[in-house]
């Protein structure tokens, strides 16, 4: 059996691997802001590369490892995966929705797109914000465009590995059908699911029910158990 000090420097392993995503996201952009012109482009790709990537499904099996052991926000598949793709979507899409809600994002260990927004930060809060995102001279926030690339690269990884991205990410709000039951997105989350709630009251139990049936007990379903085409917005009145 190791003893305490093997134990404590086996966790202090685990955190440094575990992290390593960071400290090289944060490495990255601090030479992409200290360089003498700004790349919004380069920028925009180390925090696809590092801050999403690296972060939930790392090259790395060792860093993959660490963070399964400690707990951390990872992929369990590969990055071959077309569900990792549809999750981000679905989280880039969470995301533009808590933005114009005023919700908290970074604060959000689950997100499968948080540690991209850690960069992204550290750039719109640096001393070279107006050179990598002019448009927020004029009160323009960035993070939409930012968004939108993440989203359009997790569709670029899609039909890299041969599937076609969804023609549409179901917004909340949206009625549908789900395991024969009526039901409205009450929201998605940082992690690309879709929570549910009945319709009609009367099926709150049933709907309950069926999502610990099927073994989402949080009330929570994936993005890739879901077809968009069976939801829609309703027509306003």
């Amino acid at each position: 059996m190791p003893d305490r000090e093997s134990q404590a420097e086996n966790i202090e392993y685990l955190k440094q691997k575990s992290g390593e995503w960071s400290f090289k996201l944060e490495a990255e952009v601090e030479k992409l802001i200290n360089a003498d012109s700004t790349d919004k482009d380069k920028l925009f790709e180390v925090l696809w590369e590092d801050g999403v990537l690296n972060r939930i499904v790392p090259a790395d099996l060792e860093a993959k490892n660490a963070r399964q052991q400690l707990g951390r926000t990872v992929w369990p598949g590969s990055r071959e995966d077309p569900a990792l793709y549809l999750r981000i979507l679905y989280s880039c899409a969470f995301s533009e929705e808590a933005l114009k809600r005023n919700y908290s994002i970074v604060a959000d260990s689950r997100g499968l797109i948080t540690g991209a927004f850690n960069g992204f930060n550290q750039a719109l809060y640096s001393e070279k914000a107006f050179a990598f995102f002019p448009e927020y001279k004029t009160g323009k926030n960035p993070s939409f465009e930012f968004l939108a690339y993440i989203a359009d690269r997790a569709k670029a990884e899609l039909k890299k590995i041969g599937v076609q991205p969804p023609d549409k990410i179901i917004p909340w709000d949206a009625e549908g059908v789900w395991q024969g039951i009526k039901v409205v997105v009450d929201r998605s989350t940082s992690d690309g699911r879709l929570a549910f709630r009945a319709k009609d009251p009367k099926d709150s139990l049933r709907l309950s029910e069926e999502l610990r049936k099927t073994g989402h007990d949080y009330g929570v379903v994936p993005a890739e158990e879901i077809n968009p085409d069976d939801f829609h917005l309703p027509d306003k009145k």
